[in-house]
């Protein structure tokens, strides 16, 4: 999901501010609870009016992996989306000097600090500069770190100066959360902290622990509380008075009991690199679009310790697989890993349609996106409507759903150009205009080409991308269940449905009926 598939939303988000908007932000964001905090802050209006307009991230080019958090990239993608935040994903690619390594996620891209801070901020000021965005600031939630904080500050002056010369930096960076002082003693900064901490948990904010330093339980004054030590020299021991690892936290939601079990060394927020999070869900101001798997008929949401104690619970009591966690972004927590200094558990989306219980309750909510789009289906049609004024109404947010193979109109090498000239539609004779057209969709996200892999599985992907239901694939409905002389919009019979997705066809009528009725209301299919 790139952040171009998500720019609707934002206007959805801000229809109800009374006054303009004073600055548009972009949040810097690895996903955890102090970047979830800052947009809950920002959205309140706390510190001045404004709009969050996107997100950046940066991710492993490598590995697909957060840089800071060692998150998949698309957990955080994921997490925008129901945020309702445009997101564009920096690929950082990694030093020529150190190269890479996938056995420590948070570290996947081994790179000096300079080249990572360039690419960061070049990504941000690409994101920012983009039409629909038009970003004056980037919002980061560092709360103490004066090193790091002056490292970005720096770094937007170097090289996020706008196009033009200006010594003026396009960006102007915000710190939200920020309490740290040079004259703060170490007593006074963990008390700011701690009262930051119960704020986010206040909110609603659920966070998971998903890295935890391995030296985290090492008392730092070399007297005892190492893992395996029943008690520190300050009388703090381990979770439960034995002799646990601080893998232990691994799992755990961020929350009060949690930070009772930390080590009195231990910063409150983690800011110090003690532990990083994930957040899976919060209040509404802070996901308009949740994907929850279970609608929850309370406001309770017992997602604790699901790495331990067999996955966390859903609205009405139901019981989730062992390791899910339930929330605006379900996922599933899987093997703990230890690599070098750092604990990993290994985070995944939850997908309900792979659980093995066909009869589960499990299910992506029908509402998951209220906006209503038009899927043209053929671009041999297209080509010759798409500048008439009705189609132009709804081009901005309309999907192309094409049944042709992209090298037919994009070909990349001689026997692309050969096997294009076969076709008997023209496909080298579009108008650059229109082809252009097509790659403006694409970077949004919005284009599926069925050919070459005629995989109706791969195109309801695409559409469970952009938040609508799946197609519906389901051979046992198309063929006795639907009667296409009551419902039917485009076809005589559901088997001709059925036939195209067995065939990997695209039939037109099939097609869109296939589209209409896995989608009813939301997708309205048209050559």
């Amino acid at each position: 999901n790139s952040f171009c598939t998500l720019l609707t939303t934002v206007a959805h988000t801000m229809s109800a501010a009374s006054k303009p908007a004073q600055r548009r932000v972009i949040l810097s964001t690895s996903g955890g609870k102090d970047s979830s905090y800052t947009l809950l802050q920002l959205r309140s209006g706390k510190g001045g009016p404004c709009a969050v307009v996107g997100a950046v991230s940066t991710a492993s080019e490598a590995f697909g992996r957060t840089s800071t958090h060692g998150t998949r990239k698309e957990l955080v993608e994921a997490q925008c989306a129901a945020m309702g935040v445009p997101l564009a994903t920096v690929n950082i690619a990694a030093s020529p000097t150190t190269g890479t390594s996938e056995t420590s996620p948070a570290t996947a891209t081994t790179t000096t600090v300079d080249s990572y801070m360039r690419q960061f901020v070049e990504g941000a000021v690409t994101l920012a500069a983009h039409d629909q965005v038009r970003a004056s600031h980037v919002a980061f939630g560092d709360l103490f770190l004066a090193d790091l904080r002056h490292t970005r500050e720096e770094a937007l002056q170097r090289w996020g100066a706008a196009p033009g010369g200006s010594k003026a930096p396009l960006l102007e960076p915000m710190f939200p959360l920020w309490f740290g002082r040079e004259e703060d003693s170490a007593a006074v900064r963990t008390a700011r902290s701690q009262q930051l901490a119960r704020a986010i948990i206040d909110s609603g904010i659920v966070a998971v622990v998903i890295a935890v330093d391995a030296t985290l339980f090492d008392d730092p004054s070399g007297t005892g509380g190492a893992a395996g030590s029943p008690k520190s020299r300050s009388g703090w021991g381990p979770p439960g008075g034995g002799t646990a690892g601080p893998e232990c936290l691994l799992g755990r939601v961020y929350d009060e009991e949690l930070l009772r079990d930390l080590p009195p060394w231990a910063d409150p927020c983690g800011e110090n690199g003690e532990f990083q999070t994930f957040v899976v869900d919060g209040p509404d101001a802070l996901f308009p679009f949740p994907r929850r798997l279970v609608d929850d008929e309370s406001d309770e949401h017992d997602a604790k310790d699901a790495g331990d104690a067999g996955g966390g619970r859903a609205g009405g009591g139901r019981a989730l697989p062992a390791g899910v966690v339930d929330g605006a972004v379900p996922v599933r927590l899987g093997e703990r890993v230890r690599r070098g200094d750092t604990w990993y558990v290994d985070v995944t989306l939850f997908d309900p349609s792979s659980h093995e219980d066909p009869a589960s309750p499990l299910r992506r909510p029908a509402d998951m996106t209220t906006v209503p789009r038009t899927v043209f289906i053929s671009a041999s049609k297209l080509v010759h409507t798409y500048k008439d004024d009705d189609r132009a109404e709804v081009m901005d947010d309309a999907v192309f759903f094409f049944g042709s193979k992209r090298a037919w109109v994009f070909p990349e090498t001689p026997e692309e150009r050969r096997e294009s000239l076969r076709q008997p539609t023209r496909y080298l004779e579009f108008p650059e205009e229109f082809k252009q057209l097509i790659l403006a969709k694409e970077r949004q996200g919005l284009v599926a080409w069925l050919k070459p892999e005629c995989s109706y599985k791969r195109v309801s992907k695409f559409f469970e991308g952009l938040g609508y239901r799946p197609l519906c694939l389901d051979k046992a409905f198309w063929c006795e269940t639907f009667d296409a002389r009551r419902d039917g919009q485009f076809v005589r019979s559901g088997e001709a449905v059925w036939r195209n997705i067995a065939l990997g066809e695209h039939d037109y009528g099939a097609t869109m009926e296939l589209v209409y009725q896995s989608n009813p209301e939301l997708l309205r299919p048209v050559l």
